[in-house]
């Protein structure tokens, strides 16, 4: 089935972003339990990390603009820095993920060419991971693709 979707012949556009939803997607359930001060130290050693350069043995190539890339990274650091004073506050699950949507909201996907929105997307993903969590509930697949597709999809 793959195999179709790349396919130049086969080429279904519906089909391979339902396939892209289905790999983002699952349904939200923390996967495990983690304590708090690990959610944070995972948080905080993201935020440390420059995201948004290149990534060595990967075709990511990193965002060229230093200025822009430096821009991501601080955005980024805040969106941690968020998500760490919501943990410290004792915040429920829906309030973390709605800091989470807020965050990369204010992120301008049409301004970032795909890889670099990618690389947005990975890195916010990574942040789900620290929290604990298997999904966003959509909110990277509507960031990533828009409101107009994602309807499309459902």
């Amino acid at each position: 089935m793959i195999y179709l979707l790349f396919k130049p012949h086969k080429f279904n556009p519906k089909l391979s972003v339902l396939l892209a939803s289905a790999l983002l997607t699952t349904a939200c359930i923390p996967h495990q339990q983690i304590p708090d001060s690990q959610r944070i130290q995972c948080l905080q050693q993201l935020a440390a990390k420059d995201n948004f350069s290149a990534t060595p043995g990967t075709l990511y190539t990193g965002v060229h603009d230093p200025l822009e890339r430096a821009r991501l990274n601080a955005h980024f650091r805040k969106s941690a820095q968020q998500l760490t004073n919501a943990i410290q506050a004792h915040a429920e699950h829906q309030a973390l993920l709605k800091i989470f949507g807020d965050e990369i909201n204010q992120v301008d996907r049409e301004q970032l060419d795909t890889e670099d929105a990618s690389q947005v997307a990975l890195t916010y993903e990574k942040a789900l991971d620290c929290l604990g969590f298997e999904s966003s509930e959509g909110i990277l697949n509507r960031w990533m693709y828009g409101e107009e597709l994602m309807k499309l999809i459902n």
